[in-house]
């Protein structure tokens, strides 16, 4: 009888401890380390046109690009596109410059403000990419009307004080063989600042000016145009 007691404890034993290795309590579970975005390629600036005009400015980190298309549609115009930074006289860099129509993509080196002086008069699309984990803050404005123009032919139009940035809004309702063209002259200078349009045939567009002082506009039009000046404030 005692060995059977026995026999039945050690057997109650051995349950015990498989109970015990086969179902271990359950462990708390481990969250893994959260990762910060790896860097990638995002858009901080997108624009399109077909007429002559330097874009909006845009703040970018150390690599960036631009991926550019311009479709000549037949004709063989030249098509070029400067990277410029407000208030230097020189240009940043040479991305474009094609006969007709093309496409690419330009890598550039340097973080900072910059903007794109587009010269051509055909239709085009560009997209500015910054390299980075997160998309740098970029330069808001509210815009002010300071002064409006419309008529057809040649024309001056005087404008106020102006600070950097100001911008033209403009369109014609040119026909094909019709041409508009504005130059930006500044008091007491012989030649223009800036060549704004440029363009035959209806069109529209803007262009970010980033000279300050006392300007007038030179128009050049032979069918019916208007334009809007507006003064820039940062936000």
């Amino acid at each position: 009888m005692k060995k059977w007691m026995a026999w039945i404890a050690t057997i109650a034993m051995v349950a015990l401890l498989a109970a015990v290795v086969l179902h271990p309590a359950s462990a708390p579970a481990i969250s893994a380390p959260s990762r910060a975005s790896a860097p990638h390629w995002q858009t901080v600036a997108s624009a399109s046109g077909d007429a002559t005009g330097a874009t909006a400015p845009f703040v970018t980190t150390k690599q960036w690009r631009v991926v550019w298309s311009a479709n000549a549609a037949g004709k063989s115009p030249n098509f070029g596109i400067l990277v410029e930074q407000p208030g230097s006289q020189d240009p940043y860099d040479t991305i474009a410059n094609v006969i007709g129509s093309g496409h690419g993509t330009a890598v550039e080196r340097g973080k900072g403000t910059f903007y794109l002086d587009v010269q051509g008069a055909e239709p085009y699309h560009l997209r500015v990419q910054t390299y980075a984990a997160k998309v740098p803050a970029q330069p808001h404005y509210a815009w002010t009307t300071v002064a409006t123009t419309s008529g057809r032919g040649a024309s001056k139009s005087a404008l106020p004080q102006l600070h950097a940035p100001w911008r033209i809004s403009w369109s014609t309702q040119g026909a094909v063989a019709g041409t508009f063209a504005i130059s930006v002259m500044q008091r007491g200078a012989q030649l223009p600042v800036d060549y704004v349009a440029n363009i035959s045939g209806k069109a529209s567009g803007v262009a970010y000016e980033y000279e300050s002082g006392r300007f007038h506009l030179d128009i050049a039009a032979t069918e019916p145009f208007q334009i809007t000046v507006q003064q820039g404030a940062k936000n």
